[in-house]
């Protein structure tokens, strides 16, 4: 007798990518990678191309860019999963998309404690690092497994055959009128949302963009140096290496933009070649460039610049008015940052004409910057030495014996054994006061990942888009759609009225609200009448129906 044997090798021999669960998670993490290309890479190869186009112009031209690539993507996204995936793939990588996003949210949350361990001394930057990995890890291993339980997959399973990732209809021609009313309910009260959203100003006051940070890699931008200046300038230069611009200058730079040290160092030295500044400024700054430390390169171009707006202002190059604003703009102005006062009087020169415009090009053609600091490097060795235990400014000096001058900055140690010198010789010695140094600062920004560009306008566009794909497919829910069929059938069993006995019914109604007003506001008055009628007394009426509507506390008693 024969038996018939079951192959098993080519089940065993299965590739692990027929497994729905394995195209699933695979899938979100191209959904990810598509979106970082998206917002991320396109943008930074815009930059590398050297594309400048400014305004409105070029955020169109770019958004039309990274369009065309989300458009490139999702094809072949599509051509990679096939015309038709295996059942449960489509909800797979949604789910997936949501679950790796989730453990991007959560590595970053466990980033903040390791961030906090290492910027208060108690775990190294090393040891940080690690820490986050680690996280990062146990997450999505986590992740992983629980998406590969056989109750979640029986969930997305179930998720895709209500039909949220399908275009297709259920019963499309039944029930039309009630599903457009739906749907169109639906749209109403979304984009009311969305309306009170824009008309409210909500997304114009919260960020720009939404992004997540990536740990570690905060820089501080120094729009005050403080009195930490000197500490600065000793750091290393790869400590360094970054400034971010205030003013461009004559360059094709822009605003807010980080360029590496090297490359300001030479805008600098080429904007130095054509502009002439007085009392030997161009000298300081050339001398700076060539010693090349960049916060002294910074400070010569700020003097530079701020010594000659100050002979601008003595003399007198504008009106009185526009020269006491600008006086007055000098003052809140830190030197740091001298772009507001820079701008000001660009403006001020071009309202007044090109032959001025040209007159102050120096102030404007010098470009200005500010230095970046990695924010660990800021606090532990640069902010330490403004600490009060460690160096102080010397107060107001009385005594011509003590050995350090008003204003000097001197360690504290130092001071104190003068002070201590001194008053051994001299009970009657008036002790200088010590005045605290100010730390360097300025605000931290990190690398980060994209999530959501340009927030105050493609929140909308993705709630209206979200809006529409939710109303078409909750209307394609077998339950629902069958629900809507129903009531729809039972409505074309009521008998509609028609137009004439509308009107009559309509008529009918106002006449007899009409007839009951006028009966209830006379039987009103009758009880008034007779009630306020001074033998029943009921109701007192004061004479004066002026004092019916004042104040108890405003009535004559």
């Amino acid at each position: 007798m024969a038996v018939a044997v079951k192959n098993s090798q080519g089940a065993a021999s299965a590739s692990p990518l027929d497994r729905p669960a394995v195209v699933s998670l695979l899938g979100a993490f191209y959904v990810l990678g598509s979106l970082g290309v998206v917002f991320k890479g396109v943008p930074v190869v815009w930059e590398l191309l050297g594309v400048r186009i400014g305004g409105l112009a070029g955020g169109v031209v770019l958004g039309l860019a990274m369009m065309a690539a989300a458009i490139g993507l999702l094809y072949l996204g599509s051509w990679l999963l096939g015309s038709k995936p295996a059942p449960g793939v489509k909800g797979g990588v949604f789910v997936g998309s949501i679950g790796l996003v989730l453990v991007l949210l959560l590595t970053r949350w466990a980033s903040l404690w390791a961030e906090h361990w290492a910027f208060a001394g108690t775990m190294s930057i090393p040891t940080g690092i690690g820490f986050t990995a680690g996280a990062g890890v146990v997450f999505l291993v986590a992740l992983v497994w629980g998406f590969f339980h056989p109750w979640t997959q029986a969930q997305v399973l179930h998720l895709e055959e209500m039909g949220w990732f399908s275009t297709a209809g259920y019963k499309s021609l039944q029930g039309l009128r009630v599903r457009r009313a739906t749907i169109l309910g639906i749209m109403l009260l979304i984009g009311a949302g969305v309306w009170t959203l824009i008309s409210h100003g909500t997304l114009r006051r919260g960020p720009a963009d939404w992004r997540l940070d990536v740990p570690f890699t905060g820089v501080v931008t120094v729009t005050s140096q403080g009195d930490a200046t000197p500490y600065l300038a000793q750091l290393p230069p790869s400590d360094k290496s970054q400034v971010r611009i205030t003013s461009p200058g004559a360059t094709g730079l822009a605003p807010k933009e980080f360029i590496t040290a090297d490359s300001y160092r030479k805008d600098v030295a080429a904007a130095l070649s054509h502009v002439t500044f007085a009392d030997g400024a161009n000298k300081k700054v050339a001398d700076a460039l060539e010693k090349g430390e960049i916060v002294g390169v910074l400070d010569a171009v700020n003097s530079a610049i701020h010594q000659e707006i100050l002979a601008v202002l003595n003399l007198k190059v504008f009106s009185p008015e526009v020269t006491r604003q600008l006086r007055e703009l000098d003052q809140r102005t830190s030197m740091s940052d001298l772009s507001p006062l820079i701008n000001e009087i660009k403006r001020q020169a071009q309202i007044a004409g090109k032959e001025k415009e040209d007159e102050l090009r120096p102030i404007f053609d010098l470009p200005t910057a500010e230095v970046v600091v990695d924010r660990f490097v800021l606090a532990r060795q640069v902010n330490p030495n403004v600490d009060p235990t460690k160096n102080i400014r010397v107060g107001l000096v009385e005594e011509a014996e003590f050995k350090y001058r008003q204003g000097t900055i001197v360690p504290t140690e130092d001071f104190d054994e003068e002070v201590a010198r001194l008053r051994k010789d001299r009970k009657d010695f008036i002790e200088p006061k010590k005045e605290a140094l100010s730390p360097a600062s300025g605000p931290t920004t990190f690398a980060s990942l994209t999530l959501l560009p340009s927030v105050q306008y493609t929140l909308p566009m993705v709630m209206i888009a979200g809006a529409l794909w939710f109303s078409w497919r909750v209307v394609n829910i077998p339950a629902f759609a069958d629900f809507l069929i129903a009531t729809e059938a039972e409505m074309n069993k009521v008998s509609w009225t028609t137009q004439k006995r509308l009107i009559q019914d309509t008529i009918v109604v106002l006449v007899t609200v009409v007839l009951m007003s006028v009966y209830l506001f006379g039987v009103d008055q009758l009880w008034r009448v007779s009630l306020s009628w001074k033998p029943i007394g009921v109701l007192l009426i004061p004479k004066n129906q002026g004092d019916t509507n004042t104040s108890v506390d405003q009535k004559k008693w």
